[in-house]
C-alpha cells in the first residue's frame, strides 16, 4: 500500500510539472503568436493601403485612358475636346488639370492653363516617359509648370485608328490627395504608413507637412536602421528602428507603379501586451502549486492514514491460528462499513472450514480408487492407439501406390487401352470389350470414356477397327507382347503400337500417332527442290553468305544490287556493296562482325544496313540474318527487305517531332530536351528569353484564324531573324516564344531583344502593330536550376505583358474600327448614328452622365464583329441561305470576343452581345426576354432598327420618319422593349434628331 501512495505522490506531482511546463509551452507559445499576430497586423495593414491606394489610382488612371479612347476614336474640335475635359475634371474633383499635348506642340489644357510661346510640352517628363515607355506612365512628384503646388502625372499615349501616334494624355494628381489617400485608412494602434516613390522621396507622411519651399524629403532623412528579417506568408518583414523607435517594417509595391507602401509597427505596444501576459501565466502558475499542496495534506490526513491502519488490520488475520478473530467496528473507526463486511466474510468462512475438516477423509479414500481405474484404463487406450495406427498407415500406403498409378496411366502422353476378350459357347473369340482408357486415348481418338467403357468394339468402333483388335487380341495372348507400326488408309494415319497380355484373357495397347513423323519425312525428301524454287523465284533478294563472302544469290538480289549477272556477285564481300561508314556512324566492317556473332548467339538477327548500288544509289534494307549448316558448312541465309521509303517516313517523322507544324521552328519538346542537353558550366552564363504575342486572341476573333496564322508565322520569322547561329528559338505554346541563349550575358541579351523589338516595329498585319512582350533571366551559376530561372523568365514576362498589353489591345480596337468603317460603306455613319440616338435615349431614361457616356461608346462599337464575317454575305443581293443567315448571326458574338478581351471596353462587351435579343424572347445569341435583356442593349437595338429604317443606305429604301414610327410601334412588346420604344417616339417628335 506505501508503494501505492508513493505511486500517487509521484503521479500527482508529475502532473504539477507537467500542468507548470504546459503553462510555461503556452506564455511561449502566445508571445511567439503575439510576435506572428504583431507582424501579421503590419503586412495586413499593408496590404489594405496598398489595396485602397491601388483601387484609387486605378480610378484616376482609368479616367486618363479614358479620355485617351475618347481622344483616339472621336472626331473632335478643340473646343469640343476641351469641353471633355473640363467634364472629366468636374467628376474627378482629385485632377488639378487634364489636358492633351499633340506631336505638333499643341496642348489642350481642362484646367484653361495656356503655356507660354517658348513652351515644348514634347519635352516634359510626363510626355517624354509616356512615348518611350508606350503605356501608361505615373511620374515622380514635381512643382508643376505654374509653380504653385507639388503634383503627379499620371498619362498615356494616344494613337490613331492608323495606328499612328497623335500625343498624350495627361492629368496632374495634387500631392495633397496622395496623403488624403494614406490618411483615409484606418490603422491598428501603434501602427501608421507613409508612400514613398522609386527614388525613396517621401511622397505622402502622416507627420511631414508639404510646401512648396522645400524639396521632398528622402527616407534616408528618417534615420532608418534595418536591423533583422524575417520571412512572415510569403512575405519579408524587418524589426527596425524609425526615427528613433523600435519596431516591425515592411513595403508593399503599389501595382502598375513604382511606389512603395512602407508600414511600421512600434515595439511599445507590443512590450505592453507581452508584459501582461507573462503578469497572467506567473500567477496561474503559483497558484496551481497552493492548491496541489493543499491537496495533498487533506488526502494524507482523511484517507491514506486510515487505509494504512485498515491495512495492518487485515494482514493481521490467520484463520488456521484464531477462527475467531474480528476486526475492530466500533464507533471512530474508519471505513465502517468494509469492517463490518470483512467480519462477515470471517464469520462464514469459519462455518465453512470446520465442514470442509469433516469431509476430508471421505475425499481421501474416494480419490485413491479412481486414481487405480484411471490408471488400467490408460494401459488399454493405448493398445488400442497402437493397432489403430498400423492400420491407418497400411490403407494410407496403399492409397498413394494406387493414386500414384492412376496418375501415371492417366496423365502419360501415349494413348494407352484395356481391352478383355468375349468368347461364344464353343470358347471361339468373337469379340473384345474396352475395360479402361486413359486421357491421352480420348484425346487422340476426339472420344470420352463414359462412351467407351464396358461397350464392345464391334458396337462402337468401325467394322475394320474391330476386326483388327480381334486379330492383335490373338496374336497377342498367343505370342506375349509386341511393338510394330500400321498404317489405317481409311483414316488416312499412322500409328506405332506397342501390344502386351496383363493378365489371362486381356490384352493391352499403348498407341502412339506418327503421322506428323512420316508427314515430316515425306516433307524432307521434297524440301531441297522447293528451296531451290524458293530461293530463286522470291521477290526479295536472298542470299547465301560464308563469313563475309557471298556464295549464293537469287536473281532479285543481283537486280537489287544493280548487277545482271551472278558472277557480278557471288565470290565478293559484304564491304564490297556497303559503304565505309554505316548510318550509325560506326564502320561497316565492324558492325557487319558484330551481327554475325549475334546472329551465332542467339539463332537469328534482325538489323538494318545500308548498301550501295552498283550506279552509286545507297539502297536501304532491314536484313534478317540466320545461321544454317549447307553440305556440312555453316553459313548463313540473309533476306532482304527494301526499307528506303520507311527510313524517308521515319526521317520526315523525326523532323515534325521536333519541329513546330506552322511556324517551322523548333517546338516546346526540342526546346526541354536542349535545356536539359546545354545545362553545364561551359555555357555559362546561359540567358533564357520568354516572348509573348499581345492580343493573338483578339486578331483571331476579328481577321479569323488566317491571320492569326500569319501573324505567328510573321512574328517566328522576325525573331528567327533578330537570333545567332547558335541561339535555340522554339514555339513553346500557342502565343508563346522561347530563346535559348548559351555563353550569353544579361547586355549581350538587352542587345539581341532590342534587335528583335525593332524588327516587329517594322512589320504589320492588317494595319496591326506587331506586339510582343518579353522576358528574360540568367543562370550564372551552376548550382542554380534552370528550370526555375524560365520560371522566373515568364514571370518577367508576365509583368511586362501587364504593361503593353491593354494599350495593344485599344490601339488594335480602333485600327479594327477603321478597317469596319473602310470595308463597309456607310458603317462609320451608321455607328455614330445610333451612338448619338442610344444617348438620346439614354437621356430620357434617367440615366447619370457615366451611364450616357457608356452607352454612347458601346452603341459606337456595336458592329465591330462584323469585322470578322465574309463582306459578300453583308453586300449580296438577293435573299441569304440558311447558312449565311447564321454566318451573319455570329457578329454580336464576335463583338462580345472582341470588347472582352480590352480592359478599358470590356463591360461593353454584355451590350454589344445581346444588342440583337427580342423583348418576347426570339432574339439571338442567346434568346433572352423581357428584362433579362440588358438596358444598355435594349437601347441600342432600338436605335439601331431606326436609323436602319430611316438612314440612306445602298443596299434597302430608307422609309420616311411617320413610316418608321408606325414599324417601331408595331415591334413594341414583341421585339422591342415598349418602355424604350416610348422615350424614342418622344424624341421623334421633339425633332432633335432627323
Amino acid at each position: 500500500m506505501r508503494v501505492l501512495i508513493r505511486k500517487y505522490y509521484f503521479f500527482f506531482i508529475a502532473l504539477l510539472a507537467t500542468l507548470d511546463a504546459g503553462l510555461l509551452f503556452q506564455y511561449l507559445s502566445f508571445e511567439r503568436l503575439l510576435r506572428e499576430e504583431s507582424m501579421s497586423v503590419t503586412a495586413l495593414t499593408a496590404e489594405t493601403i496598398e489595396k485602397a491606394v491601388s483601387g484609387k489610382l486605378r480610378q484616376r488612371a482609368q479616367v486618363i485612358l479614358d479620355a485617351g479612347v475618347f481622344t483616339a476614336g472621336s472626331a473632335w474640335t478643340e473646343e469640343s475636346l476641351l469641353d471633355f475635359y473640363i467634364g472629366l475634371m468636374n467628376k474627378n474633383p482629385t485632377f488639378m488639370s487634364i489636358y492633351y499635348g499633340s506631336t505638333d506642340n499643341v496642348m489642350i489644357n481642362g484646367s484653361g492653363y495656356i503655356p507660354p510661346p517658348t513652351f515644348d510640352l514634347r519635352r516634359r517628363p510626363w510626355y517624354v516617359k509616356a512615348v518611350t515607355e508606350n503605356r501608361l506612365i505615373f511620374t515622380e512628384a514635381f512643382i508643376n509648370a505654374t509653380k504653385d503646388q507639388w503634383v503627379i502625372t499620371i498619362a498615356c499615349p494616344v494613337y490613331g485608328p492608323d495606328g499612328k501616334l497623335m500625343g498624350v494624355v495627361a492629368g496632374d494628381v495634387i500631392i495633397g490627395t496622395i496623403l488624403e489617400l494614406i490618411f483615409d485608412q484606418e490603422n491598428v494602434k501603434g501602427t501608421y504608413s507613409f508612400l514613398i516613390d522609386g527614388k525613396n522621396y517621401i511622397l505622402a507622411h502622416p507627420f511631414i507637412d508639404y510646401d512648396l519651399t522645400r524639396p521632398l524629403k528622402n527616407v534616408d532623412e528618417l534615420a532608418l536602421k534595418l536591423l533583422e528579417t524575417w520571412s512572415h506568408n510569403g512575405r519579408s518583414l524587418y524589426t527596425a528602428i524609425l526615427d528613433g523607435k523600435k519596431g516591425f517594417l515592411t513595403y508593399q509595391g503599389i501595382e502598375g507603379t513604382d511606389w512603395q507602401i512602407v508600414t511600421f509597427f512600434s515595439y511599445h505596444d507590443y512590450l505592453s501586451y507581452e508584459t501582461q501576459v507573462l503578469t497572467i501565466f506567473t500567477i496561474s502558475g503559483l497558484a496551481s502549486v497552493i492548491v496541489f499542496l493543499l491537496f495533498l495534506w487533506l488526502s494524507k490526513k482523511y484517507i491514506w492514514n486510515p487505509v494504512l491502519r485498515l491495512e495492518s488490520e487485515i494482514a493481521a488475520i490467520d484463520l488456521e491460528r484464531s477462527k475467531d478473530y474480528r476486526l475492530p467496528a466500533g464507533k471512530g473507526a474508519a471505513f465502517t462499513r468494509v469492517r463490518q463486511t470483512i467480519n462477515h466474510v470471517l464469520e462464514r468462512a469459519k462455518d465453512y472450514f470446520v465442514e470442509l475438516e469433516n469431509h476430508a477423509e471421505e475425499l481421501a479414500a474416494a480419490n485413491e480408487q479412481l486414481e487405480a481405474s484411471f490408471n488400467q484404463l490408460a494401459l488399454t487406450e493405448e493398445e488400442v492407439r497402437s493397432k489403430f495406427e498400423l492400420l491407418k498407415h497400411k490403407d494410407e500406403r496403399l492409397a498413394r501406390s494406387e493414386k500414384k498409378f492412376k496418375s501415371l496411366i492417366t496423365e502419360m502422353q501415349q494413348a494407352l487401352v484395356l481391352l478383355e476378350i468375349v468368347r461364344d459357347e464353343n470358347g471361339i473369340m468373337t469379340d473384345t470389350v474396352f475395360l479402361d482408357i486413359n486421357r491421352a486415348f480420348e484425346q487422340l481418338f476426339q472420344t470420352n470414356r463414359s462412351h467407351v467403357i464396358g461397350q464392345r468394339a464391334t458396337k462402337i468402333a468401325p467394322d475394320f477397327v474391330a476386326s483388327w483388335l480381334l486379330q492383335v487380341g490373338r496374336e497377342c495372348l498367343a505370342g506375349g507382347s509386341a511393338q510394330y507400326e500400321q498404317y489405317f488408309p481409311e483414316m488416312g494415319r499412322y500409328f506405332d503400337f506397342y501390344s502386351f497380355s496383363p493378365e489371362k484373357e486381356q490384352f493391352a495397347l499403348l498407341i502412339t500417332d506418327i503421322s506428323a513423323r512420316k508427314a515430316d519425312e515425306r516433307a524432307l525428301l521434297e524440301s531441297e527442290e522447293t528451296f531451290r524454287a524458293l530461293f530463286e523465284e522470291s521477290s526479295d533478294p536472298v542470299v547465301i553468305v560464308q563469313g563475309p563472302v557471298f556464295v549464293d544469290c537469287n536473281h532479285s538480289a543481283v537486280a537489287f544490287l544493280g548487277e545482271e549477272q551472278k558472277e557480278a556477285v557471288i565470290g565478293k564481300t559484304i564491304w564490297d556493296f556497303s559503304p565505309a561508314i554505316q548510318p550509325n556512324d560506326r564502320p561497316s566492317i565492324e558492325a557487319g562482325d558484330e551481327v554475325l556473332k549475334l546472329a551465332v548467339a542467339e539463332g537469328k538477327a534482325v538489323f538494318d544496313w545500308e548498301f550501295t548500288r552498283k550506279d552509286g544509289a545507297p539502297l536501304y534494307v532491314e536484313v534478317m540474318l540466320t545461321p544454317i549448316t549447307l553440305r556440312g558448312e555453316s553459313m548463313y541465309h540473309c533476306l532482304w527487305r527494301d526499307i528506303s521509303q520507311r527510313r524517308a517516313n521515319e526521317q520526315r517523322l523525326e523532323y515534325l517531332s521536333y519541329h513546330d507544324h506552322l511556324t517551322g521552328i523548333y517546338n516546346r519538346r526540342f526546346f526541354m530536351e536542349e535545356l536539359k542537353r546545354l545545362d553545364v558550366r561551359r555555357n555559362l552564363p546561359i540567358t533564357l528569353i520568354m516572348a509573348d504575342v499581345n492580343g493573338l486572341k483578339l486578331v483571331n476573333d476579328s481577321f479569323g484564324h488566317s491571320t492569326g496564322d500569319r501573324l505567328l508565322q510573321k512574328i517566328s520569322t522576325l525573331l528567327k531573324k533578330a537570333c545567332r547561329a547558335d541561339d535555340i528559338l522554339a514555339r513553346i505554346g500557342g502565343d508563346e516564344f522561347a530563346a535559348l541563349l548559351p555563353q550569353t550575358n544579361a547586355e549581350e541579351t538587352e542587345r539581341i531583344i532590342h534587335r528583335m523589338q525593332e524588327l516587329l516595329s517594322t512589320e504589320k498585319i492588317n494595319d496591326l502593330d506587331l506586339s510582343v512582350s518579353f522576358g528574360y533571366q540568367s543562370k550564372v551559376a551552376s548550382e542554380e536550376d534552370l528550370l526555375e530561372i524560365l520560371r522566373k523568365a515568364e514571370e518577367v514576362m508576365l509583368t511586362e505583358k501587364l504593361n503593353e498589353s491593354p494599350l495593344m489591345k485599344n490601339r488594335s480596337v480602333n485600327v479594327i474600327l477603321g478597317a469596319l468603317y473602310r470595308n463597309f460603306e456607310g458603317e462609320e455613319r451608321h455607328s455614330k448614328r445610333v451612338s448619338n440616338i442610344s444617348r438620346l435615349i439614354g437621356s430620357k431614361l434617367g440615366l447619370s452622365e457615366d451611364d450616357l457616356e457608356d452607352l454612347e461608346k458601346a452603341a459606337l462599337l456595336h458592329d465591330i464583329g462584323k469585322i470578322a464575317i465574309d463582306k459578300n454575305i453583308w453586300e449580296k443581293n438577293g435573299p441569304l441561305t440558311e447558312e449565311e443567315r447564321a454566318e451573319t448571326r455570329r457578329h454580336p458574338e464576335i463583338g462580345f470576343r472582341i470588347l472582352a478581351t480590352t480592359p478599358s471596353l470590356a463591360k461593353f462587351s454584355e451590350w454589344v452581345w445581346h444588342h440583337h435579343e427580342w423583348w418576347d424572347g426570339s432574339g439571338y445569341p442567346k434568346g433572352l426576354k423581357g428584362d433579362q435583356i440588358p438596358l444598355k442593349a435594349r437601347v441600342i437595338s432600338v436605335a439601331e432598327a431606326y436609323d436602319r429604317m430611316t438612314g440612306s443606305y445602298a443596299y434597302r429604301q430608307s422609309l420616311t420618319k411617320e413610316e418608321a414610327k408606325r414599324e417601331i410601334l408595331r415591334c413594341a412588346g414583341t421585339q422591342f422593349d415598349p418602355a424604350i420604344v416610348a422615350r424614342l417616339l418622344e424624341i421623334i417628335d421633339e425633332e432633335r434628331f432627323v
